[in-house]
């Protein structure tokens, strides 16, 4: 996969692109590259200079790029875990959920997962992953859930590379949550989950599981500064300053909070299948420029968003709408269709898209487009896709390092009751 295209780019963006293996010589470590601008002043009516900035007095900037490419490829077996060496199933769980179990987990006792609903990576410099789940019980469960719910250490690309194994290192969230939902965790480490049931967003101690910051009141629903209708995820713009909730399947509606203290700054969105509309927001990512991505699931879409004005607290305008690919939209299905897609057997998962991620380094978005993983630039463009056999995928984070050559992407299965890994090479 080549990230970008050819003649496609912003005029202040590079237009010309030259692979190393095919015309340019191979660069090393520590190897200098000299490059030259050419200026041709002939048609210039007034005296200019070259600053560092093009906004200095008008002068006229000279922009430099190196880039690489990234070749990917996922294939069947064994590059892309099912089962995977680090997480296999097990028939212990029985009616109450599968077993994510870590091959060199000495114990042996592995962990007890019901719907595993969201998945997210510690700011480390070895990916290290965290999930979130519901511990045998359902979306229709009132009562607080009394086991962990939160598992952290699951995996790191460190580990993956290397062939070893990975114990379960950290176990949170036993009798606090009810239905769980979301699960992001921010620059400092800090987990930050949403509860459907609770209407609450909940950021959390990563060592110790102790609540650091509620927003919502808990079982009480609504649409105002202090309330949610079953929030279902959140993100966080570059720098840590604005939190982004996804609220969710009750309001349709993308609320924005101010951090560290959790002060409501603004919402934006309605219920509807209309530009900037929602049918259920049920993801969403930032990017590095702050752009806002909404996986808006039944109108099966991605929705794009400038970055929320802070110092007017509007928000930002749409710029753009990626619609999934190939799927019908579950607000375009007849009733009877609808039935058939949520009676036994039935896979309404086919008709959403149902979560994003951004991932920093390869600059790309890996977004769940019904039953499998799709690749976006940031134009919307379908890069790759991979996944196709995930039962009810509900999540997805990947971590690339450049250095090792490898990216790695986790995928939360709902009724698969298990997190997939694919390593990409």
């Amino acid at each position: 996969m080549r990230i970008g295209s050819l003649g496609a780019k912003s005029a202040q963006d590079p237009q010309t692109y030259y692979l190393e293996n095919e015309t340019a010589p191979p660069l090393r470590n520590n190897d200098l590259v000299k490059l030259r601008c050419h200026y041709d002043t002939r048609s210039w009516t007034r005296s200019s200079f070259v600053p560092f900035h093009a906004s200095e007095d008008n002068g006229e900037m000279c922009n430099q790029y190196v880039m690489g490419s990234l070749s990917m490829s996922c294939k069947a077996d064994p590059s892309c875990l099912d089962s995977g060496k680090l997480f296999v199933r097990d028939s212990l769980g029985g009616a109450s959920g599968q077993v994510l179990a870590v091959a060199q987990d000495r114990t042996g006792a592995g962990s007890v997962l019901g719907q595993v609903t969201g998945v997210a990576l510690a700011p480390d410099e070895k990916g290290t992953l965290w999930a979130f789940h519901r511990a045998g019980k359902d979306w229709s469960n009132k009562d607080t859930i009394a086991g962990s719910t939160i598992i952290g250490s699951l995996s790191s690309v460190s580990d993956i590379l290397s062939g070893a194994g990975r114990q379960v290192a950290t176990k949170l969230g036993s009798a606090q949550f009810v239905v769980p939902h979301g699960l992001a965790v921010d620059s400092a480490g800090r987990l930050w989950v949403t509860d459907v049931e609770l209407h609450q967003v909940i950021q959390l101690d990563p060592s110790t599981g102790r609540r650091l910051l509620v927003l919502g009141e808990a079982r009480r629903p609504g649409l105002d500064a202090k309330h949610f209708n079953k929030p279902t995820g959140v993100a966080f713009s570059p720098g840590g300053k604005l939190l982004y909730v996804a609220d969710g399947y009750g309001n349709s509606r993308i609320a924005v909070f101010s951090l560290p203290n959790g002060e409501f700054l603004g919402q934006w969105g309605s219920r509807g299948t209309g530009p900037g509309q929602f049918d259920t927001p049920h993801s969403l990512a930032v990017d590095s420029a702050g752009r806002v991505y909404v996986a808006d699931r039944n109108n099966a879409r991605v929705q794009v968003f400038a970055p929320f004005h802070t110092s007017s607290r509007t928000a930002g305008g749409l710029l753009s709408i990626w619609p999934g690919e190939g799927l019908r939209p579950w607000t375009s299905l007849s009733g009877s269709e609808m039935q058939a897609a949520v009676g036994a057997g039935g896979k309404p998962w086919l008709h959403h898209v149902s979560a994003v991620s951004y991932d920093p380094v390869l600059d790309v978005l890996f977004v769940v487009e019904g039953g499998r993983i799709v690749v976006r630039d940031l134009r919307g463009s379908a890069l790759q896709s991979f996944g196709e056999s995930l039962s009810w995928p509900h999540d997805v984070v990947s971590y690339t390092d450049l250095e090792k050559g490898v990216s790695v992407a986790w995928v939360a299965e709902l009724t698969g009751q298990k997190v997939r890994q694919f390593v990409i090479h």
